[in-house]
């Protein structure tokens, strides 16, 4: 039997994956020839989309694709259903014209459980650059799968520590754990471009380039500047040090 590409190249069994579309030519009961399909497409990494499951379609970009009933999805080259996809996941989708017919999970999604979340209701947790959200009662994160520096601060408590999530299993996370001993107290630089703006941490103006105290947890931060356009973002302090640039943008560069 031919294993080809879709460009007619040969391939060995070994390089033809599960769930590629092909095909096939027989000659008489045997399989002669088996041809990645030059009519599919296959779209790797995506982890920016949209996933309707009731209305059985998945948006990326611009673009909407639809699914039936014979959807095949692998995990692990293990067979899963469409509710255990979720948006944390990163796929491989492939099928022809609008329609997917293969999707393979390649980073799959596991959950981090917060336990004893009382002293932190109301401030943040960040998750490794993938993630930073208030915190709530009895809150689940459905986090994709890998090794992530987790930080939760609140009211001059908090903490960090590395975490592990693995694919379809729950982590606990106790937050007692992680409260330490308050008011904790970040030493933070901050760096403005343009030198000449004009930086407040909630409402008060902060020297750049000199280390100020700031209490563990969100605080607001702006910047403004002559020309350039109004900055605004929430600061979530966690750490004991910390060096924070502000990079304006230009107004007639907004757009």
């Amino acid at each position: 039997t031919y294993i080809k590409n879709k460009y007619g190249d040969n391939l060995t069994i070994e390089q033809l994956e599960l769930g590629e579309l092909v095909t096939i030519e027989e000659k008489k009961e045997t399989l002669a020839t088996v041809q990645i399909s030059a009519e599919a497409f296959s779209y790797d990494d995506l982890y920016r989309y949209t996933l309707d499951k009731e209305m059985k379609s998945l948006t990326v970009g611009n673009e909407s694709y639809y699914f039936d009933e014979n959807l095949l999805i692998y995990h692990e080259n293990s067979k899963i259903s469409v509710s255990e996809i979720s948006e944390q996941d990163t796929i491989c989708m492939k099928g022809i014209g609008q329609q997917i017919y293969v999707i393979q999970v390649t980073t799959g999604h596991g959950t981090v459980v917060l336990e004893n979340t009382e002293l932190f209701q109301g401030g943040y947790i960040t998750i490794g650059n993938i993630l930073s959200k208030k915190i709530t009662p009895q809150m689940r994160i459905e986090v994709p799968e890998g090794t992530y520096l987790l930080a939760v601060a609140n009211n001059g408590y908090g903490g960090s520590r590395n975490i592990t999530v693995e694919a379809n299993r729950e982590l606990k996370v106790n937050l007692d754990e992680l409260k330490g001993e308050g008011p904790k107290i970040c030493q933070i630089q901050f760096k403005a471009t343009p030198e000449n703006a004009v930086v407040k941490l909630d409402g008060e103006q902060v020297q750049l380039g000199q280390a100020v105290e700031v209490t563990y947890g969100a605080h607001r931060l702006t910047a403004e500047a002559e020309g350039y356009t109004d900055w605004k973002r929430t600061l979530i302090v966690n750490s004991a040090t910390a060096e924070i640039s502000i990079e304006m943008t230009r107004e007639e560069e907004e757009e």
